[in-house]
């Protein structure tokens, strides 16, 4: 009876310790807020407010409300962890704004402000206070573009959607044959979109500044960066890191050579351009990617050819050993082998030469490619 009674009074206390941890992982946070109206310094009622949950960085969940009669709004029934992001957004005349909130188990309740601002499709506050242009050749050709915005009125400049022919919204020039568009900074998916080389953005630009970072790449021996600047700029800069390649531009000013640690680069620039003013920018004897891929893949056609030669020859001389008279030596060459090799080699040669006279190829591995071949070549002609 003892042992029964110790064994209930342990289960009972089993139970009652158990559900302690899952208490725990079951913590719920908040996040609550007020929408507030800077250009007129109001809170706004009766906006829709939506909150996105990211876990890993990929969207787990969506809630939405309403912002009372003094602008207040609240989230309940969070999940609470490292993994997880919050974004609270909303749209006030035609334009978005947004505001990031973290929920940890040491702060699980957060306060933030969604401010928001009247909108205007003029343009005249907004100021590009520094445009950079960045090329770097490594591997490939990369083109990284910076733009500080800033808004310096009290009002979002904001896309008129009416006006489907001219949009007022930012539109970014892209050079043509550009690869690999990587939106880094200040380019919503959701409101960007690229047609032919222009970046179309219907995000608002709301008063203080604004970043927005893209980048591509560019493959062949030139480019034009060429583009009108979408507002009116105080700076404009362009840095080719690399001393080779060859600017023109009429535009910009060359500062001269500079060095940043151990890499040298090319500086231009030209200030006070007026909103639509072009700039021009031709890059010539860029190390284009281009020439390289053109010469494996002329190798990798050389090695094919080859080996296919090779192996279609070399099963055709074991048949033919079978067949002919015991009086036909070993090292007798197969009509046409040499022939063919002979071709191909030439052929190599021709592109070679074609190559080297479009800029595709450096001088250097040019003569001792060709060297090369024309060795192979010789040594045919010479066993003939």
């Amino acid at each position: 009876m003892k042992k029964a009674k110790t064994f209930f009074i342990s289960a009972l206390l089993l139970l009652l310790i158990v559900p302690a941890p899952s208490f725990a992982q079951e913590k719920r946070g908040v996040i609550e807020g007020k929408v507030i109206n800077r250009t007129i310094e109001r809170p706004i009622s009766g906006l829709k407010v939506s909150l996105d949950i990211l876990r890993g960085g990929q969207k787990f969940e969506a809630k939405e409300t309403v912002s009372d009669e003094k602008g207040n709004f609240k989230f309940e029934g969070l999940p609470v962890g490292e993994e997880y992001d919050f974004i609270v957004y909303t749209q006030f005349e035609g334009a978005s704004y947004d505001s990031r909130a973290k929920l940890t188990s040491k702060a699980s309740h957060t306060k933030l402000t969604l401010e928001v601002y009247n909108s205007s499709t003029d343009p005249s506050k907004v100021v590009i206070t520094e445009y950079y242009i960045q090329v770097e050749t490594s591997r490939t050709v990369k083109v990284t573009e910076f733009l500080n915005i800033a808004n310096e009125g009290k009002t979002s400049y904001a896309v008129d959607n009416t006006n489907k022919e001219k949009p007022l919204g930012l539109v970014l020039t892209l050079p043509e044959g550009f690869q690999n568009l990587q939106m880094i900074e200040g380019l919503m998916q959701c409101c960007s979109r690229v047609e032919g080389n222009r970046i179309l953005s219907q995000m608002s630009i709301p008063p203080g500044t604004n970043r927005i970072v893209f980048s591509y790449e560019l493959s062949g021996a030139k480019a034009n960066l060429s583009k009108e600047v979408p507002f009116n700029t105080r700076n404009f800069y362009l840095i080719v890191a690399n001393p080779k390649v060859k600017v023109g531009t009429s535009k910009l000013a060359f500062r001269g050579l500079q060095q940043h640690e151990e890499t040298p680069f090319q500086l231009y620039w030209a200030g006070n351009l007026k909103r639509g003013e072009s700039v021009d920018i031709l890059l010539s004897n860029l190390p284009s990617r281009g020439r390289f891929f053109s010469l494996v893949i002329i190798l990798a056609v050389v090695i094919a050819a080859a080996v296919f030669f090779f192996l279609f020859f070399w099963q055709r001389r074991e048949e033919e050993r079978e067949e002919v008279e015991e009086e036909v030596e070993e090292d007798i060459e197969p009509a046409g082998e040499s022939e063919s090799l002979k071709r191909v080699y030439l052929e190599f040669v021709v592109v070679l030469d074609k190559l080297y006279e479009e800029g595709e190829i450096p001088k250097k591995l040019y003569k001792k490619l060709r060297k090369e071949y024309k060795s192979k070549l010789a040594r045919l002609l010479e066993e003939e």
